[in-house]
């Protein structure tokens, strides 16, 4: 390989490097803002009194993801964003299977 070849390669690799954070910058606060969405879907239907545990273990794991996302713990934050997504998403359809509010 070539001193040419071998600073292209550098070059790519410094590239990508670069680019990965930004990446995992935006899917953390991609999961935190539809995590919140589904919370307040929920909470539209009524879940926070018809469906408590699931509704606060939603709101708890997307507090703990804002918080993460604060600390630049972008992997962390989107795992928690994502569990808190699945507790709001759980907790709106309980609520709508106990009929109408």
């Amino acid at each position: 390989m070539g001193t040419l070849s071998r600073l292209a390669a550098l070059a790519a690799a410094v590239l990508v490097a670069n680019a990965l954070p930004a990446c995992v910058t935006a899917s953390s606060t991609a999961a935190v803002a539809e995590a919140d969405e589904a919370l307040v879907a929920a909470r539209d239907v009524g879940a926070e009194a018809r469906a408590p545990y699931l509704w606060w273990s939603a709101r708890a794991y997307l507090d703990e993801a804002r918080a993460l996302h604060g600390r630049a713990e972008y992997g962390s934050a989107t795992r928690f964003a994502r569990r808190a997504a699945r507790y709001a998403e759980d907790a709106r359809a309980a609520a709508l299977a106990l009929g109408p509010i």
